[in-house]
């Protein structure tokens, strides 16, 4: 009955709006690694460095089979698309073959290069609250509170559709990193968005006439939060070469 009652909470979009709102109270911090991203985008903006050399990366493929399915990347800065691909198997499944050090190879950048967005939002988002209080980070979650009405919305699990997400949620985690008066108009604390998706419930208990419908999001604290559901993409910070690479966001080193 307890699990029941708690999906029913998480599933509310307004309620992990709430807590996303008043997350957003505050400034955030980031990890000492994002600072090369950071940086690494000042570089770009200013000419001295190609768009190419902080990428986005993301992909879709059978757990079951560990078949790679679709495969994309995208700039960090420009949005621009490099690569967009659907991967058609001429052979079938070989269970003797695996993802291994031993069979794959000189492909991914090293982990050192890799900037996870799971761990600075979870630091700003949930830590120090308790299980009922969190928000879910998933993509298909997150994306939605931090961007209400994009058309984006409900697209997940294709790959170049999760590599502009995942983008416009590292840009909007910028935002709050920054003092409230030096944010962008949309994420100030008192301009952020509400949540455009609608309960059943709007349309069975509507206001009567009298009645002015308060569409202010307070802050609840009854939201249940799932924390094994994460979000897949990465920002890999590539020393090298942007070519071959797979998997999260690639940084170039010149």
């Amino acid at each position: 009955m307890a699990k029941a009652k708690q999906a029913q909470r998480v599933a509310d979009p307004r309620r992990a709006m709430k807590i996303f709102k008043s997350a957003t109270q505050r400034t955030w911090s980031f990890p000492p690694s994002y600072r090369k991203v950071l940086r690494r985008i000042e570089e770009i903006q200013q000419g001295k460095r190609r768009g190419s050399e902080l990428v986005i990366l993301d992909d879709e493929y059978s757990p079951s089979s560990q078949q790679l399915w679709e495969f994309a990347i995208i700039e960090r800065v420009s949005g621009r698309t490099l690569i967009n691909t659907i991967i058609e198997h001429q052979n079938g499944i070989d269970h003797r073959s695996s993802w291994s050090p031993r069979v794959i190879f000189g492909i991914l950048p090293p982990d050192e290069n890799c900037v996870t967005m799971l761990q600075p939002l979870r630091q700003n988002l949930t830590k120090g609250q308790p299980a009922d209080r969190r928000i879910r980070l998933n993509l298909e979650n997150l994306f939605p509170l931090m961007f209400p009405r994009h058309s984006l919305i409900g697209l997940n699990h294709q790959a170049l559709v999760d590599c502009q997400q995942t983008r416009l949620v590292c840009m909007a985690f910028d935002e709050p990193c920054k003092p409230a008066e030096e944010r962008g108009e949309q994420w100030h604390p008192d301009t952020i968005q509400k949540v455009s998706q609608r309960s059943i419930l709007d349309w069975l208990s509507r206001p009567k006439p009298s009645e002015k419908r308060d569409e202010t999001l307070a802050i609840d604290e009854t939201l249940a939060i799932d924390e094994t559901l994460s979000i897949d993409e990465t920002l890999v910070i590539d020393e090298s070469s942007a070519e071959g690479r797979v998997d999260g966001v690639a940084v170039e080193q010149g």
